[in-house]
């Protein structure tokens, strides 16, 4: 249009579906230039991690570089192989598909982090024990596998059910995006445990033949090797938390465990959730519901222009909605006629309706023309001068006119009423003649009829009209019914996904981690960590919509990594008390944790540069699962272990004869206890 028509006075724009759904898909391909730099951006953060992290504990060697580069490059293969498989197979492309890759690569990078770093703390272990020349890598990446493989199956599981649930969505956007961003994490589970798994050992046999290649002599020479793991043994290990092995890091990490533990801590940091929770529920039941085309586009886009001025100068004062009529009946029949003015009528008695005046309905000129023409007489029409069209047309229709059986098609044939027949719709009866099959009139209606919520109201209330009249195949047609329907299932399928989703992490955990404690404590976590997300977005100005239903069911299934990666090491520590459990459990992921949360925040950030609203709800929905995921799992989940060992755990006195054949099985004494021996030969254990 642009082409063959230009004014200085008039601006000319075009809106249909075609181009809406065009510009859609050009928005989402405009979000592909971020996840290179996302990609450039993860790369020099886990590349000066990695280096900084070796370099201070003497493990540095050039591979390692490489495996930090290729920890970002598996998700990205792993998300082409699998889009490239769904698309080969018929899979619709969505531009939301668009964001796949880059949530990919923020999400899949985090469990190479935990190999790595695991990978890094055998090595030290081994160079510390003297087994260092003995090393064999499969039998190293056994080790690594075993510890770190049960909390990545967790994390993988988790992503994966959680998009299972978005895929039995109504919504055909939200099935496009769960369906790849599934089926991509599934390839990148594959390619972590087995691509850069190998990729790993390779580099791992490198360091090796370099290590000893530093020291020849030594590696020969007992003693000599005996004073270099000397030499190794007076570095304080200290705790991942940092990664950096330096004399106050373990003091640091013991403190902050001890800090956590402490009654005044616990109490504040319930008095923090209560708080937090009230404001997160209060957004929560308070989110809008909305859904915007323009959302969907780019906002140099003329569709957006298109759409603001008919919500300014047209929604208002206007809207018009085609009603069709599927069986009109017998128009022959008086009641039937009447019954189609009814059905009329009927929506013109809506609250919002404009009334009769503003309807377009064909059959109210049919009648008039035929009450008009059996009163008006052929010589009268002559003596009007009126055209000579006029005049063949009713010397042949004559008597058509002045008999009850009108004949509908001269109707629409008569030039005032030609443009009727785009309203209806002909057919053949099994004698062969003609006979109305079906017609549409419009109605129109008025009301701030901007937000699109009450679009979808008013949608409804028209609806619930049409349902009367099903033996007439009454029916409502809206051009924004495709976005307008997802309006009201969006809160239930909200709630329905968020509920299936948690009880499917639950589950998950359960099997993965089988203790009750640290079930109840991951599941409570996930949900903490939902209803925050939910209820700090509509905080955030953030509405309801497609885009924002698909971050949701993502974040519930992102927001489990941290916690269970927390609650299984917790597990795992053998330890006599909970602080003792906690100062292991952040000293094996602590730092892992650390490099997974910056690192996909600096990744997810690199779409703040865009102004798609699609990529603004992933970078807010992100950044409150990464913060609100790193607080649950430092501070949160370890308080909640606290509180739950002094409720366990509860201080009582133990009384038992010492002459007695037998003793109890275990008496723990620890370092808050003292044992007391008293002169009636009693053995008295009090808890102070």
């Amino acid at each position: 249009m642009k082409s063959n028509f230009t004014s200085n006075i008039i601006n000319a724009v075009t809106m249909s579906s075609t181009l809406i759904t065009a510009e859609i898909v050009r928005a989402g391909i405009s979000l592909l230039p971020f996840t290179a730099i996302g990609f450039i951006i993860m790369c020099i953060f886990s590349t000066v991690t990695t280096i900084v992290s070796s370099v201070l504990v003497s493990q540095f060697h050039y591979l390692q570089v490489v495996t930090a580069i290729l920890a970002c490059v598996s998700p990205l293969l792993a998300c082409s192989t699998a889009l490239g498989f769904l698309l080969w197979g018929g899979l619709r492309f969505g531009s939301i598909l668009c964001v796949t890759p880059l949530l990919v690569l923020a999400i899949g990078v985090d469990d190479a982090f935990l190999m790595m770093n695991h990978w890094q703390q055998t090595y030290q272990q081994k160079m510390v024990t003297k087994e260092l020349s003995k090393e064999r890598i499969s039998k190293r990446m056994c080790n690594m596998l075993q510890e770190v493989g049960p909390s990545i199956t967790i994390t993988t599981l988790t992503n994966v059910l959680a998009f299972g649930v978005g895929m039995l969505s109504p919504i055909p956007e939200i099935q496009i995006f769960c369906i790849g961003n599934a089926t991509a994490m599934i390839v990148d589970f594959i390619y972590q445990i087995t691509l850069f798994a190998a990729i790993m050992v390779v580099v791992g046999r490198c360091e090796l033949q370099a290590e000893k290649s530093m020291y020849p002599v030594k590696y020969k020479k007992r003693k000599e090797l005996d004073d270099l793991n000397s030499l190794l043994k007076k570095r304080v290990y200290f705790s991942n938390f940092c990664y950096l092995k330096l004399e106050n890091s373990k003091h640091l990490l013991n403190k902050y465990c001890s800090v956590l533990c402490t009654t005044s801590f616990s109490v504040l940091t319930v008095a923090g959730l209560l708080l937090y929770w009230s404001l997160s529920i209060y957004g929560a039941v308070t989110i809008s519901v909305e859904l915007k085309p323009e959302k969907l586009i780019k906002h140099d886009s003329d569709i957006v222009k298109v759409l603001q001025l008919r919500d300014e100068y047209i929604m208002q004062h206007c809207a018009p909605t085609l009603i069709f009529v599927g069986r009109p009946g017998n128009l022959n029949n008086p009641n039937n006629i009447r019954m189609l003015h009814k059905i009329a009528e009927d929506f013109e008695a809506l609250p919002s309706s404009l009334g009769k005046t503003a309807t377009k309905f064909w059959l109210r000129d049919y009648m008039d023309f035929i009450a008009n023409a059996e009163q008006v007489s052929f010589d009268s029409l002559i003596d009007s001068n009126r055209n000579n069209e006029i005049y063949e047309f009713l010397n042949r229709n004559l008597t058509a006119i002045t008999i009850k059986q009108f004949d509908l098609q001269n109707f629409f044939a008569w030039p005032e009423f030609h443009h009727w027949n785009g309203f209806v719709q002909f057919d053949l009866d099994k004698h062969g003649m003609g006979y109305l099959k079906s017609y549409f009139f419009i109605i129109s209606s008025h009301s701030d009829l901007r937000k699109w919520s009450a679009r979808a109201k008013l949608l409804n209330q028209l609806r619930k009209v049409a349902d009367r009249y099903a033996m007439h195949e009454v029916s409502v047609f809206d051009d924004d019914a495709k976005f307008l329907d997802i309006i009201e299932v969006l809160v239930n399928q909200t709630v329905q996904s968020s509920i299936f989703t948690v009880l499917f992490m639950m589950f998950v955990c359960f099997i993965c981690i089988p203790q009750c404690t640290a079930v109840i404590v991951a599941t409570f976590s996930i949900i903490s960590i939902f209803i925050g997300v939910l209820g700090l977005l509509s905080l955030w100005n953030v509405d309801l919509d497609p885009i924002v239903m698909s971050a949701l069911i993502m974040s519930i299934g992102f927001s489990v990594d941290i916690p269970a990666h927390v609650t299984y090491h917790f597990f795992l520590a053998d330890e006599d008390t909970t602080e003792a459990s906690l100062q292991h459990c952040l000293k094996e992921i602590g730092f892992p944790v650390l490099q997974a949360a910056f690192s996909t925040m600096l990744c997810v950030l690199s779409l703040q540069f865009s102004d798609l609203h699609m990529a603004l709800v992933f970078v807010k929905t992100m950044s409150l699962v990464i913060i609100i995921g790193f607080i649950h799992g430092l501070v949160v989940i370890p308080v909640l272990y606290c509180i739950i060992s002094r409720i366990r755990y509860p201080r009582r006195k133990v009384v038992f004869d010492i002459t007695a054949t037998t003793c109890p099985k275990a008496v723990a004494v620890s370092e808050h206890k003292t044992v007391k021996l008293t002169t009636d030969t009693e053995l008295k254990i009090s808890a102070l």
